[in-house]
Parts: C-alpha cells; structure tokens; sequence
C-alpha cells in the first residue's frame, strides 16, 4: 500500500477537550492563514471532576468549571496572534471535608478552590 501525502493546503486540525472533538480547517500560504474555513472559537468553562485531597480528611469528587476550547492563532513571516482560553472571571468554591483531630475526634475543614466562571481566548504571552 502507498503512503498519501497530504498537501499543505489541506491542514485539518483536530482538538479533544473534555470528551469533544472540533475539527478546524485551514487553507495555507507561504505568506500567511489567507482563508478560515469552518472555524469558531469556542472558548468556555467545562465542568470537571477534581478529586480533593488534604491530609487526615477523606478525599472527596467535586466538579469544578475550567477553561478549555479552541481559539485562532496564526504565525506569517512578520506577524504572529496567538490566542489562548483563558479565564476572565474566577470565583471560589468552598468544599467541606470530613476529617480527623489530632486526637482522632471527627472534625470538619472547609477546603477552598478556584473556578472559572468565565472564559476568553486572549493573547497566550498575558
């Protein structure tokens, strides 16, 4: 069987994030990205499951949002723009834990994390 190469001006991209698939096609010069096809930045908090750990308190599964998706970049000989997700609004989420004193006495620790509320594609160097 011959291998098939593909040409440079059929570039597909694939991005996996949190069990999704986007597919974005490019159209390339020697210049520069002349053409988008089919292309959409979807930049959003995805829920995901974090296990919390601290020490002498059962771990505990919390979902938590975080930023992820896809957002245009482009490289030309004189000019670049990258862009990454990037949160814009985080807030703090409080989750209580069932822990142990010193003593072994059952005792209660409210560990806090952050999440992200909201989310852009914003230069990757910020």
């Amino acid at each position: 069987m011959k291998s098939k190469t593909l040409p440079l001006q059929a570039i597909l991209i694939l991005v996996l994030v949190t069990s999704h698939v986007w597919a974005v096609n490019f159209k390339v010069s020697t210049q520069r990205v002349t053409q988008r096809v089919h292309h959409k930045e979807v930049c959003k908090p995805w829920s995901v499951k974090v296990a919390v750990r601290v020490v002498d308190c059962q771990t505990r599964m919390v979902s938590l949002n975080q930023c992820a998706g896809t957002c245009l970049s482009e490289h030309s000989l004189n000019e670049e723009s990258c862009k990454c997700c990037k949160p814009v609004k985080k807030s703090v989420v409080n989750v209580p834990l069932h822990c142990q004193d010193s003593s072994g006495n059952p005792s209660h620790y409210t560990h806090q994390m952050e999440q992200h509320e909201e989310c852009s594609c914003l230069p990757c160097s910020t």
